[in-house]
């Protein structure tokens, strides 16, 4: 065998080991990656097949063509791809027994590679036992699609849509929102914060609200499918029709027109609903986003763990990580608004109208009027990886603030929402439920989203999601808040109560308006099963709504040591002169640049302001006051990022106007005379 053709099969097997394994090995155990984009079979089929073969062949042909050069050059050119390769897959497994800082890690990692490539090339014996595990990436490559949990869609069940033959008439409109514990929607009384959140006021006012509603799972992709079918999550089902043939597009198929925006999920049948996600891209577009993911996906497992807030982030969605990225929550906010430009009016045939939209679902960075912000994060208090808030109490407070700020813009598009169905003649008459999948949890210390089975200290704020039921015609009767434990597992069972028809498949849910619940909560996770009393976990969730909603004055900017400066004109206040410079603030580039020039009318807004401090006061856990064209408009705090000083700070979007925005930042001080401010230059 030529010697081009052996080198370049040592390369597909070092990269079998280096990148196929570790990514077969994480996507087989995480399908849903595929299920929740809606790949089909041929896609993840050529997928995993370039995995293994592209690297042969790209080895192949740059060697080969190198080689025309000479064999000094070619044999260069392997050792390269050899080091590289033995330095990847050392870089991973020190990753993952050590976890050491990005330098050593680096630098062990490079000197690994080095050392055994120059094994690789003087020992011929190494060079024999690549050639003996040249076959481990077919081996690699059959495992996952034949013996993994990725089997069953490659080789998806038959399914065919069996719609039900139902004579109803109202419209249904179902709106899932994502990440929404139903604490963040209440006051410290534990009723709705209208004043926060005036069109979820408006919606409970017509409505009935079960203030104790849970969900099913801590994760998207089987959290809705348990909605829209009424069936407890299985370990292994996909979230997908071929696994959930019984389901409410096939209820109410028979007789309904179907409007239907699934982002994260695809039980309705393709005979039934017209793609209106990313179902409509090309095979090529499809097939370059999921590369680019996957890409991701690896380069989150080898980057030092210091590194990985530099790349996307793949904790908010299950693909497009980097448009996610770029576009943020305003995708999301821009499918709302398709959504609701798609509602008919009422006519002769009924709709049912379904959305699932990933708000107020991180990284929240939406405004209350919907613009952006222009930091495309959830806070520096979010530890990657492990999705675990650090221990500064600070910034996972200011994370709190933008989660509700991000539910304000959310409450606005639900308004807006509420509007169109009154302005086509939908409202009255129709069914109309708001729910959500699960909550997040935004707590120093614990996870953002998983709970622990055997501790589920955060289970209060992952459980419990708002569902809001208005059946047709109650806007005549007064809204009505229900403490019954219920479940987005009822759903479909209610919808069905509330049209007055039967689901003819076994349900494991109940019409919320019905007796008999369960008092006991359950919520799966990948772990296990969480259980808690409701009445015991709605207590924990009414304690910390009470400590949470001590962390603001009257509005969410009314926040941070000393808000009473907040809004008062610098020139009314005792700033101390600047005799010798001892601190002086920098803000972020990106962020710097957008108030030197705000545009007009822009969509992104400065509006968090973040940057570091360098001097001999500088520390953390500081006052500080940030004003913006003269006059105060947040207050916040110092804290460490390695070891440099940080600040960050939300300002109100009043603060800020087209052009250039003069920002001045100040340490808050005390002395005898009352709070005084010393400048940071």
């Amino acid at each position: 065998m030529p010697r081009l053709v052996v080198d370049a099969a040592h390369v597909a097997a070092l990269s079998g080991f280096a990148i196929a394994q570790p990514i077969f090995d994480l996507l087989a155990s995480t399908a849903h990656f595929f299920g929740v984009r809606g790949s089909t079979s041929t896609e993840i089929v050529v997928f995993a097949v370039a995995v293994v073969l592209v690297p042969f062949f790209v080895a192949l042909l740059l060697e080969g063509l190198v080689g025309l050069a000479g064999e000094a050059p070619r044999r260069a050119l392997h050792l390269l791809f050899v080091g590289g390769l033995l330095a990847l897959i050392a870089l991973r497994a020190l990753k993952e027994a050590l976890d050491p800082p990005a330098g050593p890690l680096v630098l062990t990692a490079l000197a690994l590679g080095i050392g055994g490539t120059l094994l690789y090339a003087r020992v011929r014996a190494s060079r024999s036992i690549v050639s003996v595990l040249v076959p481990a990436p077919l081996v690699f490559l059959a495992i996952f699609l034949f013996f993994s949990p990725v089997k069953d869609l490659v080789f998806p069940p038959e399914a065919q849509a069996s719609l039900a033959v139902q004579n109803a008439s109202s419209d249904v409109v179902l709106l899932i929102l994502d990440e929404f514990p139903t604490s963040s929607l209440m006051n410290a009384d534990g009723q709705i914060d209208a004043a926060r959140f005036p069109s979820f006021g408006d919606l409970a006012r017509d409505s009935t609200w079960f203030r104790n509603a849970t969900g099913e799972h801590e994760g998207t992709h089987a959290a809705v499918p348990a909605i829209l079918d009424a069936r407890l999550p299985e370990r292994g089902r996909q979230p997908s029709f071929a696994d959930h043939p019984q389901n409410l597009f096939t209820l109410l198929g028979g007789r309904y027109r179907m409007n239907v925006w699934e982002t994260q999920t695809h039980l309705c049948p393709t005979d039934l609903c017209r793609g209106k996600g990313e179902l409509s891209n090309s095979f090529v577009d499809r097939m370059q986003s999921l590369f680019e993911d996957a890409g991701i996906v690896y380069a989150h497992m080898v980057a030092p763990s210091s590194q990985e807030k530099r790349l996307p982030d793949v904790g908010t969605a299950w693909g497009h990580f980097r448009r996610v990225a770029d576009r943020g929550a305003r995708f999301e906010r821009t499918r709302f608004e398709s959504f609701l430009d798609s509602i008919p009016r009422t006519g002769q045939r009924p709709t049912l109208s379904v959305a699932h939209i990933l708000l107020p679902h991180g990284t929240w960075e939406l405004l209350p009027s919907c613009h952006q912000d222009i930091t495309p994060d959830y806070s520096p208090g979010l530890v990657v990886p492990g999705n675990r808030w650090g221990d500064n109490e600070w910034l996972v407070a200011q994370a709190y603030q933008r989660h509700l700020l991000q539910l304000q813009c959310t409450d606005r598009l639900l308004g807006e929402l509420l509007q169109r169905l009154r302005e086509t003649g939908v409202y009255d008459d129709a069914l109309v439920i708001v729910t959500a999948d699960q909550g997040v949890n935004i707590e120093a210390g614990e996870s953002r989203r998983s709970v622990e089975p055997e501790d589920p200290a955060n289970l209060a704020d992952l459980a419990f999601v708002p569902l809001f039921v208005k059946r047709p015609g109650q806007q005549e009767r007064a809204g009505a808040v229900v403490n019954t434990h219920v479940r987005t597992l009822d759903v479909v069972p209610t919808i069905a109560d509330a049209l007055g028809i039967e689901v003819p498949w076994r349900v494991e849910g109940r019409s919320v308006f019905q007796t008999g619940h369960s008092a006991r909560v359950e919520f799966l996770t990948d772990r296990g099963l969480a259980e808690a009393d409701v009445d015991a976990l709605a207590r924990e969730r009414d304690r910390t709504v009470r400590r949470k909603a001590a962390l603001f004055g009257a509005s969410l900017l009314d926040f941070g040591p000393h808000p009473e400066l907040q809004g008062r004109h610098v020139t009314d206040l005792h700033i101390l002169p600047i005799l010798i410079p001892t601190a002086r603030a920098r803000v972020d580039g990106e962020i710097a640049e957008l108030l030197r020039s705000l545009p007009e009318n822009s969509d992104i807004l400065p509006a968090q302001v973040m940057g570091s401090i360098e001097g001999l006061k500088a520390e953390a856990g500081r006052p500080l006051a940030l004003a913006i064209n003269g006059q105060i408009a947040a207050t916040s705090r110092t804290y460490l990022e390695g070891s440099t000083v940080r600040f960050s700070a939300m300002a109100p979007e009043s603060a800020l106007h087209p052009g250039r925005n003069q920002v001045d930042l100040f340490w808050i001080k005390e002395n005898p005379r009352g709070l005084v401010l010393e400048s940071l230059g």
